[in-house]
């Protein structure tokens, strides 16, 4: 609500108020302002855990952002091994990340992911792949 009031001010009062914001705020606020300093979030711990970033982001299925996330981190993720999330064990960060566009129906992220992955030369079936271990005890 408090956007509408803002665009209600002279153009000339908005460009002097912009100057002031910080890089940490104009980020938000349009989508040029995030290609141009999408990696401010990360340097000045705005984010403080990345992987619920990623989670979000694929729960939400915001393709924009996790196209970023994907382009900057992939070639991270494929060195990551055994990742435990739900007691299950996943082979790679990849696996786990593919399992979760799955079973949040985030197709946007899913492509996005499948999409950066053939372009690294990696197998698109890597969700039919995973190796399910129940690390939970039954008597």
């Amino acid at each position: 609500m408090t956007i509408y009031y803002i665009y209600q001010l002279p153009y000339q009062l908005i460009e002097k108020i912009w100057h002031y914001l910080p890089m940490t705020t104009k980020i938000f606020i349009s989508r040029d302002d995030y290609i141009e300093n999408h990696n401010v979030l990360y340097n000045n711990k705005i984010i403080k855990s990345r992987d619920n970033y990623i989670r979000d982001m694929i729960r939400n299925d915001y393709d924009f952002v996790f196209h970023f996330i994907v382009k900057e981190s992939i070639y991270d993720w494929i060195r990551i091994r055994r990742i435990f999330y739900r007691e299950i064990i996943y082979g790679s960060y990849l696996q786990y990340l593919m399992d979760l566009t799955v079973d949040h129906n985030a197709s946007k992220c899913r492509k996005i992911l499948m999409n950066e992955m053939s372009l690294c030369g990696l197998s698109k079936n890597l969700s039919k792949k995973k190796r399910i271990k129940n690390s939970k005890w039954t008597n």
